[in-house]
């Protein structure tokens, strides 16, 4: 994912004021748009394809748009944020005022296109432990949710090499926010400890995070039998 910020602002007049002789009264503006605004918009873009078209009246067939806003007279950030889509993307700045009064101005400083870094987190974090009886179908089953901001990134899912037992996963991708199911089939397995490496992968590969590896644990219990024994007392 790529941002676009760019600041910006406009002054938008429909009468001549000497502003020399008679100065704004707002702090820090030399101009001050109106009366009869030209209801100026302004907006940015990003064609994550790298495509060379100007957009007609604002539209684009690939661009993606931020937010349109007047912002009259003070500098304000523009932001829009894309996934790339090849190795080349191209960026926007868009103007489109209602009216042609005296002044549409608009004035552009201070762009960056940036690499937006993702994050991925595990919940609950740390290892996880499954547990069985002996002779059992199966694990008691544990779930994690994989959050991955910002959340439109899909992630992956597998087992690493070197795992003593084979977990079964409730899905081997899926979206951030979903959750993920781990069991196991012990039903030929001996009472024991076992051991495995579940790897998690975000789509995106600038992902703080990712790859997260999580133990797994698998302990099979020996089959346990009650036994009663009669209760012998003395009545006095």
């Amino acid at each position: 994912t790529y941002r676009f910020c760019v600041w910006g602002h406009s002054w938008s007049a429909g009468e001549w004021v000497d502003y020399e002789s008679n100065p704004p009264t707002i702090p820090d503006t030399d101009y001050v748009s109106g009366p009869q605004f030209g209801e100026m918009m302004q907006r940015v873009g990003i064609d994550p394809f790298g495509g060379d078209e100007w957009p007609v009246d604002g539209v684009g067939t690939n661009i993606i748009w931020g937010p349109a806003r007047e912002q009259y007279d003070y500098w304000g950030e523009f932001i829009v944020e894309a996934v790339a889509q090849a190795d080349t993307l191209t960026v926007y700045t868009f103007s489109d005022p209602m009216w042609a009064v005296r002044n549409n101005d608009v004035y552009w400083d201070d762009a960056q296109l940036v690499l937006v870094t993702a994050e991925m987190s595990i919940t609950p974090p740390g290892g996880i432990t499954l547990l069985a009886n002996s002779g059992s179908a199966a694990a008691t089953p544990r779930s994690v949710q994989i959050t991955i901001v910002p959340d439109n990134y899909t992630w992956s899912a597998a087992i690493a090499p070197g795992a003593t037992f084979t977990p079964t996963l409730s899905m081997a991708q899926g979206s951030a926010g979903d959750f993920l199911t781990i069991n196991a089939d012990t039903a030929l397995l001996a009472p024991g400890t076992y051991t495995a490496t579940l790897t998690i992968t975000s789509a995106n590969p600038v992902t703080d995070g990712s790859p997260a590896d999580i133990p797994l644990t698998l302990r099979v219990l020996p089959d346990m039998h009650q036994i009663f024994l009669p209760w012998l007392g003395r009545n006095e």
